[in-house]
């Protein structure tokens, strides 16, 4: 195999396996909690145990690359993310589940600050975003299928031995160029308010879209009696539309791009609060679909030119920038799963959807006047 494509392959593989730790899981969690005799919203701090180990590994990644290289923080993050995955297959009590979600959050994170640089260098753009929209589509359904099939433990044996096959990729791998200067270097952007502003605007909005997913297994499991299909197709349609619109979307940060997709979640978010509304005739679950679709779309039609923003302010420090992003992004995401999770089943849809329009509006409200003047963000 020419080694620029065995280097692309091995980067591409890692990169899948974030979202399918993620996505397999949620059709999983009725019948996980099932067993283990948790309700469905104390299941969900498995989420928000996930997504804060996730956050504390894309810091703790930035200075382990400057330490040891690239390649061993790759390495790493693979065995860490087996090692996880395994530990979840053979959980007998809450507790071990925990903490293998916890490792598989610390193997996600490890190697992403790093591999969107490093896919930039070595992939084309349409490779990228099949990588990072294909899988949240198939992942949905390979966790169903692991519940109807077998178990909701298939799912972790297969993310295991997905992780020992990078593993192997990643070690006989050619190494990747280092660049000049190439380190992580935070203390330049605490006093960057541009980009802090882009950077909190990103994270409030993405804390709101996962949050929203992870009350999906409530709202479909306990409210409507629906099985892991039915939240595995609410995934995909939802990855769907965010893959469709990121092929759509400019680099540049628009005011259109921004302003449509802040409305559309806001729009999004007060629907599915009152979508069991006793006078309303529309089939809930296509009711909730349609506002999830709408509210993914807004997501991402805003996601990606907040993402340029920040990284256009950071300047010469994007490395840093885009490592601060994905911590602020992650750190958000756990807390407002953990703050969701711990509202009554039934007012689940109220609790989460409401917090995540408030989110989203304390997000808008946070980004530079700029950008409401002008149709292009200027730095």
């Amino acid at each position: 195999m020419h080694p620029r494509l065995h280097l692309t392959l091995s980067l591409a593989s890692l990169a899948a396996l974030g979202p399918l730790a993620f996505d397999a899981f949620l059709p999983a969690l009725p019948a996980l909690g099932k067993e283990f005799g948790l309700s469905l919203p104390a299941a969900q701090s498995l989420l928000a145990v996930y997504m804060a180990a996730l956050a504390s590994a894309h810091l703790l990644s930035a200075w382990a690359a400057n330490a040891f290289g690239k390649r061993a923080v790759l390495m790493a993050g693979a065995l860490l993310l087996a090692a996880g995955s395994a530990i979840c297959a053979l959980a007998h009590a809450p507790w071990e589940l925990q903490a293998g979600r916890i490792l598989q959050g610390l193997g996600v994170g490890a190697p992403a600050a790093l591999l969107p640089l490093l896919m930039r260098s070595h992939s084309s753009r349409g490779l990228r975003l099949l990588v990072n929209g294909a899988i949240p589509i198939l992942a949905p359904a390979i966790g169903a299928l692991s519940v109807l099939l077998a178990s909701w433990r298939l799912g972790f044996w297969l993310a295991a031995a997905a992780c020992l096959l990078v593993l192997v990729l990643l070690a006989i791998a050619p190494a990747a160029n280092n660049k000049a200067g190439d380190k992580f270097q935070f203390g330049e952007l605490m006093g960057n308010l541009t980009y802090l502003r882009y950077t909190a605007c990103h994270a409030l909005c993405f804390g709101a879209i996962m949050a929203g997913a992870a009350t999906l297994p409530v709202m479909v499991a306990l409210d409507l009696g629906l099985g892991a299909g039915h939240i595995a197709l609410l995934q995909a349609l939802g990855a769907s539309i965010m893959l469709m619109q990121s092929f759509s979307t400019a680099d540049s940060p628009t005011r259109q791009q921004v302003t449509g997709g802040i409305a559309a979640m806001i729009f999004s978010a007060a629907v599915i609060i009152v979508w069991r509304a006793p006078e309303s005739e529309a089939d809930p679950f296509y009711l909730l679909l349609g506002c999830w679709v709408v509210l993914c779309g807004g997501f991402s039609a805003c996601a990606m030119p907040l993402a340029a923003g920040a990284l256009k302010a950071a300047g010469q420090h994007a490395r840093a920038g885009l490592s601060l992003l994905q911590f602020a992004s992650h750190a958000a995401a756990a807390a407002a799963i953990q703050f969701t999770a711990k509202g009554n089943v039934e007012d689940a849809a109220l609790i989460t959807f409401g917090s995540a329009a408030l989110m989203v509006i304390a997000g808008a409200a946070l980004l530079p006047l700029f950008i409401w003047r002008s149709t292009y963000v200027e730095h």
